[in-house]
């Protein structure tokens, strides 16, 4: 074991986005929670949607910086300021984390002498429809992990299979890394108290959080509904909690389905809340489609309704296959097809009551996924790769480096 010292290592996590918009924060939070509980000091630095994003927990450190508000400059002029403030603050044996989308500004980092950069690979470029886009997964994804992952010290990634395939795509060998996965924090999420939320024998509840786009199944999810038979489209209820502009596309089909009854979306809500709002639910879905960069991922919210003993309906992708193969309280669609989500909706309502016996046990397997688990395993390879002496509250040797 490492000795103890009074120094904390300082972390300085960068994020260009809106932070306060973001309808995961999880990563970030529990992350930068969890390495501060081993010893590093860690600030994140980031953006402004609409107002500045407060921490409920006061120990986060957050910087938050403004840039123009508009679509396309948005991300570059923030990250502009986010090196001048970097150029500002950070000391030279300070380490920075970034994703390749703020390695454009590495270079002029290590011109001015700070050069403990980490470059962490969370998936692949998605919702490829626009021109804008296509510039972005250019210069944000191949031009800065093809010619600028060189300036990276260390590098993590969310899975192997998605390490092998930027390895595949780049041409490039990654010998010093570290795996860490999407987690939970089980001391947030955890069964619901039963005098409190009780289930409607006569209706099923479902429910999706987290980020909402065109690639993630909502809305054969929609069409899955309204193909139902009568009796059990009249007992379901799905509640869709997220905001992004494709949610009006997602209403629209609501309306013209008359599936107003069935179908209610709550928005963008805070991540202290989403427990309250799980445990009102049945059953968890996550219909996400077979393509690229769901089969190389980590699927968070699976992983937030086990810690609920909520049963989940998936499909059959490899990141939930690799995770969940053998667990009965998954209904596994065959596909990601609108007929098949219909059937896999159609069988969950009938077996929900041995799929809620089953989602007993759903807590216990989630505990090998929380946050401080995944924490531990960078915690302890930054240690190692930048010979952090740190002090450690959690004793956690378990590592995914090679």
């Amino acid at each position: 074991m490492m000795q103890a010292t009074s120094a904390r290592k300082k972390v300085f996590w960068v994020e260009p986005d809106r932070f306060d918009l973001k309808p995961n924060k999880s990563p970030w939070l529990e992350m930068i929670n969890g390495l501060n509980a081993r010893g590093f000091d860690v600030t994140l630095v980031t953006g402004i949607g609409k107002e500045i994003y407060q921490a409920a927990n006061q120990k986060t450190k957050v910087v938050c910086l403004r840039s123009l508000d508009t679509p396309f400059l948005f991300r570059y002029v923030l990250l502009i300021r986010m090196l001048l403030w970097m150029i500002a603050h950070v000391a030279r044996d300070d380490i920075i984390i970034m994703g390749p989308e703020s390695f454009l500004i590495a270079p002029f980092l290590r011109l001015f002498g700070i050069k403990n950069l980490h470059m962490d690979v969370r998936t692949v470029p998605v919702e490829i429809h626009s021109f804008k886009r296509r510039i972005e997964r250019w210069l944000l994804w191949k031009f800065s992990i093809a010619w600028l992952s060189r300036f990276a010290r260390s590098y993590s990634f969310i899975t192997k299979p998605l390490k092998d395939a930027v390895e595949t795509e780049f041409g490039l060998c990654f010998n010093d890394f570290v795996l860490w996965q999407s987690g939970v924090n089980t001391s947030l999420f955890r069964p619901a108290d039963t005098k409190e939320y009780s289930r409607d024998s006569g209706k099923m509840r479902l429910i999706y959080h987290g980020s909402i786009s065109r690639n993630r199944g909502l809305d054969r999810v929609i069409e899955a509904i309204s193909l139902l038979p009568n009796d059990i489209k009249c007992s379901i209820q799905f509640t869709i909690i997220g905001s992004s502009n494709y949610v009006t596309h997602l209403k629209g089909m609501v309306k013209d389905k008359k599936l107003d009854e069935q179908v209610v979306f709550k928005g963008l809500m805070p991540y202290e809340a989403m427990p309250g709002e799980l445990h009102k639910a049945d059953f968890g879905i996550y219909p996400l489609p077979d393509r690229p960069e769901w089969n190389v991922s980590s699927p968070l919210k699976v992983f937030e309704y086990m810690a609920c003993a909520k049963p989940v309906i998936l499909t059959p992708i490899p990141a939930h296959k690799d995770i969940m193969a053998d667990q009965r309280f998954v209904v596994w669609s065959k596909g990601d097809s609108i007929v098949d989500l219909r059937d896999a909706i159609e069988e969950a309502f009938g077996n929900r009551s041995l799929l809620f016996r089953e989602a007993e046990n759903a807590p216990i397997v989630a505990k090998e996924y929380e946050w401080k688990v995944q924490s531990a395993k960078l915690a302890d390879y930054l240690s190692d790769r930048y010979s952090c002496c740190i002090h450690q509250e959690q004793v956690d040797t378990s590592r995914a480096c090679s």
